[in-house]
């Protein structure tokens, strides 16, 4: 009964350890550095869905920040491009737009040095992929 009992005991404890839990589900904090949007230049499109998820209508852009709080929007669609003023605000990973036409609560999905994909609902979903410039 004893080697019974060790037996058991002997191939639990291989199973905990063949069944140890891994890092591949750990999740990796995106968020942005203070300052780090400073001086840079951005092209854009601003892609908003339906309720079904496919895409409704796609807005290119450029986007150039400059010291906190002020950005630029630069509308490439137009023959005018027009150039509009926008306060924002950094803060963990969201980009609180104030004003203009980005305005809302951008979420980071994804960010590199040069690229970086930020979600909003207004009120349905709507993605910008922002490319860096300079």
């Amino acid at each position: 009964m004893k080697k019974y009992f060790l037996m058991m005991f002997c191939l639990c404890c291989s199973l905990v350890i063949m069944t140890s839990c891994g890092d591949d589900d750990s999740v990796e904090d995106i968020s942005f550095v203070k300052g780090e949007l400073y001086q840079t230049t951005w092209s854009g499109q601003q892609v908003y869905y339906d309720n079904q998820g496919n895409v409704k209508a796609v807005d290119h852009f450029y986007l150039e920040f400059q010291k906190e709080p002020t950005a630029y929007y630069i509308q490439t669609d137009e023959e005018d491009n027009q150039r509009k003023s926008f306060t924002y605000k950094i803060e963990g990973k969201m980009l609180y737009a104030v004003d203009g036409v980005i305005f809302g609560h951008w979420t980071i999905l994804e960010k590199t040095k040069n690229k970086m994909t930020m979600q909003a609902f207004k009120p349905k979903k709507c993605l910008v992929v922002l490319n860096r410039i300079s």
